[in-house]
C-alpha cells in the first residue's frame, strides 16, 4: 500500500503525486497512462539491478531504454547530447513518457532532457537512492553541471509523478544510505520554518520505519515547493540550508566528497556562521554534530581546502549577490528555525572556514 503526498502547483495549474511504498517498482505500469511508449534513462549500476523489473512492469507499453555512466563527472552537456540522440532514434513524440530510474544525477539530467526535447515531454521520477527519494526527485529542479560548477545549466520542470519504492534501498551501499540521511537531517533543521505543517515530528521518527521518514521528508518538501514552485518568493530557498558551502566542497574535491557528505559539512558551517553571529548557541552546534555523527557523516572538511578557495567558489554560486556579499540560509533561535540572510560579510565566512574544530 503506497502512501501518497501531492505537490500542488497552483501557479501552473498542475498537481503531481509522490507515491511512497514497497514493491512499487514492479507495479509501475499501474501508475502510468496517457501514452503507449516510454523512454527509460538509467545508469549502468541501477540498470543491472532494476531495469528488467521495470521493463516487466511496463509490458503493456512499447519501451526503449538507455544506460549512461553515473557520477557527477558525467552530468554534462555531452551526456545530455547523447540522450537527445537516443531520444531522436527512438522517435519520441510529445505524449511519450520519459522515466528517470536512478539517483539524483539521473533524475536531474533526465528531467532536463524531458524539459527541452520537443519543448517538453511528460516524465516520471523513480528514485533509487535515499538522497533522491527525500530530496532530488521532488520539486522540479533539473540541470547539468558546467565547467565543474554544480547545476549551472537547468530549469524548473516538474514530473508527472514520483514513484518511490523503498525496497530499492536494500541494494544501496551504506555510505550512500548515510549520504541520504544528511538530507533527512536537513529537513529536521528547517522543519519549524516549513509553511503549513506541524513541526518537530521528523527527528522522533528517525528511530522508526524508513518508509515514514521518507514520507515525512516528501511532505515537508512538497509543502515548501507548493508555496514557492520556482524559488521566486524566497520560501523555497530554505531547502538550501548548508548547500552554498556544500557545493563549494563538492566542486573543489572534483566529486571526491559526495553530495550528502558535503551537505553535512555545509550545514555545520552554516550553524557555525549563525553561532558567530550570535543567532544560535554553541550547544546547538554541538547537537547538530551529534546528529550527523550518528550516521557516520563528516562534520568538518578533510585537510587541504583553503578558506580562500572555498570562499571564492561560494562567491560563484548561483545565489551570490552582485555586491559580492553572500546570501545564505542560516538557523536562528533554535534548531528547526531558519531564515534567508543577505549581505553576509565574506570576512566572517573566511573566519568560520579557517576554524579548526575536531570532527
Amino acid at each position: 500500500m503506497a502512501e501518497t503526498t501531492t505537490v500542488t502547483l497552483s501557479s501552473q495549474a498542475l498537481d503531481y503525486p509522490i507515491h511512497v511504498g514497497r514493491g512499487l517498482l514492479a507495479q509501475a505500469g499501474q501508475f502510468l497512462s496517457g501514452t503507449e511508449r516510454i523512454f527509460v534513462v538509467t545508469d549502468r549500476i541501477v540498470g543491472n539491478l532494476y531495469l528488467k523489473t521495470l521493463q516487466k512492469a511496463l509490458a503493456k507499453f512499447e519501451v526503449n531504454s538507455i544506460q549512461i555512466e553515473g557520477g557527477e563527472a558525467h552530468k554534462t552537456l555531452d551526456t545530455l547530447s547523447a540522450l537527445y540522440k537516443a531520444a531522436f532514434s527512438f522517435g519520441l513524440k510529445r505524449n511519450d513518457i520519459v522515466i528517470a530510474l536512478g539517483g539524483g544525477i539521473i533524475g536531474d539530467i533526465t528531467g532536463l532532457l524531458a524539459a527541452t526535447y520537443l519543448r517538453g515531454l511528460p516524465f516520471v521520477q523513480i528514485p533509487t537512492t535515499l538522497l533522491a527519494q527525500v530530496d532530488a526527485s521532488v520539486g522540479g529542479k533539473v540541470a547539468v553541471n558546467y565547467e565543474h560548477l554544480k547545476n549551472m545549466i537547468g530549469t524548473f520542470y516538474h514530473p508527472k509523478a514520483v514513484l518511490i519504492d523503498v525496497d530499492t534501498l536494500k541494494t544501496l551501499p551504506p555510505r550512500e544510505l548515510n549520504c541520504g540521511m544528511a538530507e533527512v537531517i536537513k529537513y529536521g533543521l528547517i522543519e519549524k520554518s516549513v509553511p503549513g505543517v506541524t513541526p518537530d515530528l521528523l527527528f522522533p521518527m528517525l528511530s522508526g520505519e524508513l518508509d515514514a521518514v521518507i514520507s515525512r521528508c516528501c511532505q515537508l518538501k512538497a509543502a515548501v515547493v507548493s508555496a514557492d514552485p520556482e524559488e521566486r518568493l524566497g520560501i523555497r530557498e530554505i531547502l538550501n540550508l548548508g548547500h552554498t558551502f556544500a557545493h563549494a566542497y563538492e566542486t573543489l574535491s572534483q566529486g571526491d566528497i559526495p553530495h550528502g557528505e558535503a551537505v553535512a559539512i555545509g550545514c555545520v558551517k552554516a550553524f557555525e556562521t549563525a553561532n558567530a553571529l550570535e543567532q544560535i548557541s554553541t550547544e546547538d552546534v554541538a547537537q547538530l554534530r551529534t546528529y550527523f555523527k550518528q550516521y557516520h557523516l563528516p562534520v568538518s572538511p578533510p585537510p587541504g581546502f583553503s578558506a580562500d578557495d572555498v570562499l571564492k567558489c561560494m562567491q560563484r554560486d548561483k545565489k551570490v549577490q552582485q555586491s559580492g556579499t553572500l546570501r545564505l540560509v542560516l538557523p536562528f533561535d533554535s534548531i528547526g528555525q531558519v531564515r534567508i540572510q543577505n549581505n553576509i560579510d565574506p570576512n566572517l565566512i573566511r573566519t568560520v572556514l579557517i576554524q579548526t574544530q575536531a570532527g
